[in-house]
């Protein structure tokens, strides 16, 4: 999955987002191919605001110096474009409850910029984690895969680093999911609400 950083003003945002917010029309720097799964990370120009919107592309143009993409985003991202649209309209935001999360210590492998890395996932919920990152943070809006374990066939998850934090003993991202997780990522979070504190 392709990771793209979108900075646009919320005029344009509103423009380009069609009335039964099925479909979001956005600049871009690069050109993903029609029908390609992209995560786009939409930062509201003069605004602190920003959301990752994953979802499909329908179609690319060439404009000006740059390309216009028409995203369909995924019914898990129409919460963040709702969040975008109503900031770009100037409405104060109250940030919906979020599921619970899991203090868990799980060794996973991480892959986003060459080999896998070996980090630890220290919060768990339905539709995330927070890793202890090694190394170099990633950017906000950056695909990654989460090897859950440490052997070579262990499973695999794709998600979308949504924040990320360089203070205290070590750096820490949080890293929301694409799509569900699967049956693997159920099987490890009903063992973390079986024995698991809540965070």
């Amino acid at each position: 999955m392709l990771s793209i950083f979108v900075l646009i003003e919320p005029a344009e945002l509103l423009s380009g987002l069609r009335p039964d917010g099925g479909c979001l029309v956005l600049p871009a720097q690069s050109a993903p191919r029609p029908r390609e799964k992209v995560a786009v990370r939409v930062q509201l120009a003069g605004q602190k605001s920003g959301a990752t919107v994953v979802g499909t592309v329908r179609s690319v143009h060439r404009y000006r110096d740059g390309f216009r993409l028409e995203l369909a985003p995924d019914s898990s991202s129409l919460g963040a474009v709702r969040l975008l649209s109503a900031t770009a309209r100037g409405e104060v935001q109250r940030f919906p409850e979020r599921s619970p999360r899991y203090l868990v210590e799980v060794p996973i492998a991480v892959n986003w910029n060459g080999p896998a890395v070996y980090m630890t996932m220290y919060s768990l919920s339905e539709a995330g984690c927070g890793v202890r990152w090694s190394g170099t943070l990633p950017e906000v809006g950056r695909v990654v895969c989460l090897r859950l374990g440490v052997g070579l066939w262990a499973p695999s998850v794709e998600g979308v680093v949504c924040w990320k934090a360089s203070s205290g003993a070590s750096p820490t991202a949080g890293v929301r999911l694409v799509g569900s997780g699967g049956p693997d990522w159920a099987k490890l979070l009903a063992e973390a609400v079986r024995t698991a504190p809540v965070a």
